[in-house]
């Protein structure tokens, strides 16, 4: 008979694994290399890292559940799909941060063409007081502009849009396009165009909390029957062991397995539909 302490055990250690889980797939931006390249697809320092944590921890989490070595060492696997989702939420937060200082890099430009500067100049007077990683781009995209010869600024904003993948670039070689073709002042057009910056940042936040339950729910159906199994497997071993022992256990507990990723998969597309 299982005592209260060994239940206490079990609700600690399945506490301990959320909390990791948590923390080990926060929110993380990418740091920006010297290619430039924001795009996780290119960094593959974060890829064998995110696939190295996922295996680890789901060899655990799986010997924790099951106590079968046999079941848990091929749960390693599951780094793959760690590594992926890894890779995707931080994306997003790489998203995330380069909006927001898009944004902040239209209020400096803006200020200092009120201040009297043509958009040359003030780009020039924007990039430094810009926090990383747009600090960074923008000076290697006028250092990029100097040293080349008959390269247009506008032509170099375009080009490093396509290396870092940062978009919000394209407006900016639009801007120097219209401000080369046409003379016009810009400081209108740009004040329109941190107006329209900040009605997408205020939706992105409200996408983001409207789909924050969502996203709490996937949460609890991925834990909830893994807890159970757990929970079984200490109070009442015998009930749960033809579960890890027989052909048709280990097969339906490889369907329960890919059901909450399928739930999962099935709840992410939900939420990536809603932010589109």
């Amino acid at each position: 008979m299982v005592t209260i302490l060994e239940l206490f055990a079990c609700l600690f250690v399945g506490m301990s694994a959320f909390v990791l889980i948590r923390w080990l797939t926060r929110d993380r931006y990418v740091k920006l290399e010297d290619e430039f390249k924001l795009s996780v697809k290119h960094n593959y320092e974060y890829q064998v890292k995110d696939f190295v944590i996922g295996g680890v921890v789901c060899v655990v989490l799986f010997y924790i559940i099951t106590g079968k070595l046999y079941i848990a060492i091929p749960a390693a696997v599951g780094g793959l799909i760690w590594g992926k989702v890894s890779q995707r939420r931080r994306a997003a937060a790489t998203t995330r941060k380069m909006n927001d200082q898009f944004l902040q890099v239209l209020t400096v430009f803006s200020s200092s063409m009120q201040g009297g500067l043509n958009p040359y100049q003030a780009m020039t007077d924007t990039a430094p007081s810009l926090p990383s990683p747009a600090k960074e781009i923008i000076m290697e995209t006028l250092r990029r502009q100097r040293i080349t010869a008959g390269m247009h600024l506008a032509d170099a904003f375009q080009e490093m849009a396509e290396e870092t993948g940062w978009r919000d670039l394209n407006s900016l070689s639009i801007l120097f396009k219209l401000y080369d073709e046409t003379g016009v002042n810009l400081v209108e057009v740009v004040k329109h165009l941190s107006d329209l910056a900040y009605e997408q940042k205020s939706d992105a936040k409200y996408l983001d909390a409207v789909t924050g339950q969502i996203r709490v729910t996937a949460i609890i159906l991925t834990i909830v029957p893994f807890v159970i199994l757990t929970g079984m497997r200490l109070v009442s071993p015998q009930m749960v062991e033809p579960l890890y022992t027989t052909v048709i256990g280990i097969c339906v507990f490889i369907f329960i397995v890919g059901m909450v990723i399928a739930g999962n998969i099935v709840i992410n597309r939900m939420v990536v539909k809603a932010l589109e």
